[in-house]
């Protein structure tokens, strides 16, 4: 543990004999290259927020998906354990300020810090419109329909184009895209149906980058979502 870290804990230990951490409510990771420059950064440096939890503290900040926390008080964020580690050796109710990349340009957030729970860390198919024009994309996909997500058990509040079927030379393929994943967003743009997806990502420029936004369903109608992040051919 970080020597700073324990010097922020200590008088917690001290006065309560236990420690109760911070704790911000968002699934994030860090930056690759080609992250960082669908998002239109320079640096890799950052903490890529993939999901934000209802009622969290985040949630309540206003924090979304595709934020990038670049710094928390003033100190710059270049991995995502070095938010961890400092959030956590906050005790709740701490308000700190993010300094967040959102739509091109920087936003500031004071969060009020919750209390950690427990001890976890800051987790009807057939052949589908779509290839004809994206061909280079190797993805077989259709609208989501009722029936559709009832067979692969997508909860209702996510909307998007189902994937059939995933080429192994699919630049997506790499990027873990596999069938029954659901895209919600082309470059921060929601996408609802074929139509919108397929607008989405022929509207992108030659050798630009392309971020969609997936949704995974896990069991028990558990969505986790990621970004996968492409260059356009």
């Amino acid at each position: 543990m970080p020597v700073n870290t324990l010097k922020q804990i200590l008088p917690q230990l001290r006065d309560k004999g236990s420690v109760s951490r911070g704790y911000l409510g968002v699934q994030i990771g860090n930056l690759s290259y080609e992250q960082a420059q669908a998002f239109g950064l320079d640096s890799s440096e950052g903490a890529l927020v993939g999901s934000v939890e209802s009622g969290t503290p985040a949630f309540k900040a206003g924090l979304r998906h595709g934020d990038i926390i670049l710094s928390v008080d003033g100190i710059k964020v270049k991995q995502t354990r070095e938010l961890i580690n400092y959030v956590s050796a906050k005790g709740p109710n701490t308000t700190v300020d993010l300094e967040v990349w959102r739509d091109g340009k920087t936003v500031h957030k004071d969060v009020k810090l919750g209390e950690r729970p427990g001890d976890d860390e800051v987790a009807e198919t057939q052949p589908a419109k779509g290839e004809s024009g994206i061909d280079w994309l190797g993805l077989q996909y259709q609208t989501l329909t009722p029936s559709l997500r009832e067979l692969h058990g997508v909860p209702d509040e996510v909307e998007g184009v189902l994937v059939n079927n995933v080429t192994p030379t699919s630049p997506l393929y790499e990027q873990a895209v596999r069938p029954g994943s659901v895209i919600t967003e082309v470059n921060g743009r929601e996408v609802k149906s074929v139509d919108d997806f397929e607008e989405a990502v022929k509207a992108a420029k030659p050798k630009s980058y392309l971020r969609f936004y997936v949704q995974t369903i896990a069991r028990g109608g558990q969505a986790q979502p990621f970004f996968a992040v492409v260059q356009v051919p």
